[in-house]
């Protein structure tokens, strides 16, 4: 769970920094799948486990990604969807929503042949006021590039879960344990 304390989600914004950021992430990310590379370290994220959830307090940046990422490789593996709906935004209630809808709509929407936030912003679960909400417009940005990255990845969702090779690892650090 994202906490409320946390910026909103900023990887998919349209400047130029937050695009060179996104297109050199998704390109070591693919280039790590891809076995081009070894594994990508993300370095650490920080956090605290409570009452069954993670919070993070640094790299929800890049959790948001991640979590994004596997929402369009597990798009038609109904099986993932209990996991898919544990990750949540605790910012604004507009956030967490487009995310419920989302995880519950993702094979419709990346079956499509429009982009993905052309698809989600033409569906009828789309509510305009979303595109008021900076986390949603930079997940949707996001997506279109994500689609864009993988979508001619072969077992993107496979290679995603490798146990042996692990494309993408970060180290977790439990902020409780700091004293």
């Amino acid at each position: 769970e994202v906490p409320i304390v946390q910026r909103d989600y900023a990887q998919g914004r349209q400047d130029e920094d937050a695009k060179r950021v996104r297109g050199t992430l998704l390109e070591d990310i693919r280039k790590a799948i891809l076995r081009e590379t070894p594994s990508l370290d993300l370095n650490f994220v920080y956090g605290k486990a409570e009452n069954g959830k993670f919070i993070p307090i640094d790299g929800q940046q890049r959790l948001t990604t991640l979590f994004l990422l596997h929402l369009y490789a597990f798009a038609e593996d109904d099986s993932k969807t209990s996991l898919l709906k544990k990750f949540t935004y605790a910012t604004r209630t507009s956030s967490r929503d487009f995310f419920k809808e989302l995880i519950e709509k993702r094979a419709v929407v990346f079956r499509a042949e429009l982009k993905p936030s052309e698809e989600i912003k033409d569906s009828e679960w789309f509510i305009s006021t979303w595109n008021y909400d900076p986390t949603i417009q930079s997940s949707l940005v996001m997506l279109d590039d994500i689609k864009t990255a993988f979508g001619d990845v072969e077992n993107l969702a496979l290679s995603l879960v490798d146990g042996e090779f692990k494309p993408i690892v970060f180290n977790f650090l439990e902020m409780n344990d700091l004293g």
